[in-house]
């Protein structure tokens, strides 16, 4: 089964410059269970992000995940576990205060 949301991120005007270009408008498809992992081989669920169009994107600060589950538990609210890892994935690589950048994350049921 897959689940599809669309990632925004919103960078605020005093918030420090980034050292290389990341999207601001992208999504992710969450796989349940994960299709980054041989078939039946766990129940896990896998998480790939994707540009506009669909296609997986490569980037050094969002990378795909074979297991996603950041809690170590399952979460009712999947849209804010994705918002934390995002959150969490910028402040790996970027000075950021937690007012400089907000992060938006919708379900898309387009499909």
């Amino acid at each position: 089964m897959f689940r599809q949301y669309d990632i925004s991120i919103v960078i605020e005007k005093n918030a420090p410059e980034m050292n290389y270009d990341i999207p601001t408008k992208f999504g992710c498809s969450i796989s349940d269970p994960s299709n980054w992992i041989e078939r039946g081989l766990t129940e896990e669920r896998g998480l790939t992000f994707v540009d506009e169009k669909g296609e997986e994107i490569n980037s050094p600060v969002f990378k795909h995940q074979a297991y996603f589950n950041p809690h170590n538990e399952t979460i009712d609210a999947e849209a804010e576990e994705i918002k934390d890892f995002v959150y969490s994935s910028l402040l790996e690589h970027f000075p950021f205060g937690i007012d400089d950048v907000k992060v938006l994350v919708s379900e898309n049921n387009s499909l």
